[in-house]
């Protein structure tokens, strides 16, 4: 299941389409040190006298190659690549958020079929309690507040069972939402497997919170957004400094 809405969510093609966006970004940034090639045509019509024109037709080619750019493209290429390694931990974080919110309705399911059985079990044995009742109350045993007392506790439990059912069908189309698979959830799984419960309290769950922040895809994603920021300011902040390029033009007319 969270495999399934790791992929399926809607989030997760956002990000790549905006990964793919950052590495058009970065190609566009590496040819800034390649060189440009580009054509041109001209068409020209004069006179020369009173009975004489001219016609002139040129066609040529012109290559260019950057020489000095006082590290315009190198940070834009920097500022291009920090952007590429943001939107890939973009990705990390969206398909983690999803597989979380699947894992969640799961858990969500689990409880409210849990809390189904344990009212399921209250109402049997109201019910049965109440048959008890009504056969006392043929040889005054009983008393009919004590009836109506049991009555009232099994139309309680009763309600409780139609909320958990809710809670339950509730769950269960989020999960089918978020895996994109209407199979019904099975029960099972070992919560935090490899770990017991006296490693959680000797300073493992310090170590696992710890590593959680160090390896957060969303807190590395800003870190990259960051630098490419700052490559991106330090790049305008030279926008007034020139730009040599060699130029070469052939052409016939």
């Amino acid at each position: 299941a969270l495999q399934l809405a790791s992929s399926n969510d809607p989030s997760v093609r956002v990000a790549r389409a905006n990964l793919d966006r950052a590495e058009a970004d970065l190609q566009e940034a590496r040819s800034l040190r390649r060189p440009q090639l580009s054509t041109f045509t001209r068409f020209g019509v004069g006179d020369n006298g009173l009975t004489d024109s001219q016609i002139e037709n040129q066609i040529g080619l012109r290559a260019s190659q950057r020489i000095i750019d006082f590290g315009d493209s190198r940070l834009a290429r920097d500022a291009a690549r920090q952007d590429v390694a943001a939107q890939e931990n973009l990705i990390l974080d969206a398909r983690a958020s999803a597989a979380l919110d699947a894992g969640i309705a799961y858990i969500d399911w689990l409880e409210a079929r849990d809390q189904l059985r344990a009212t399921e079990e209250r109402i049997t044995y109201f019910s049965r309690r109440l048959s008890s009742i009504d056969l006392l109350l043929q040889t005054g045993g009983a008393t009919r507040l004590e009836r109506a007392e049991v009555a009232s506790e099994r139309a309680n439990a009763e309600s409780l069972r139609f909320e958990f059912e809710f809670r339950r069908d509730q769950a269960a189309t989020r999960l089918a939402i978020a895996t994109g698979d209407r199979a019904r959830p099975c029960a099972g799984g070992e919560l935090l497997a490899g770990y017991s419960e006296n490693d959680l309290k000797t300073g493992v769950l310090d170590e696992m919170i710890g590593e959680a922040i160090d390896d957060n895809p969303e807190l590395e994603a800003l870190r990259r957004t960051e630098a490419s920021l700052e490559a991106t300011a330090r790049r305008e902040a030279r926008g007034r400094l020139p730009v040599i390029d060699l130029v070469g033009v052939a052409s016939y007319a």
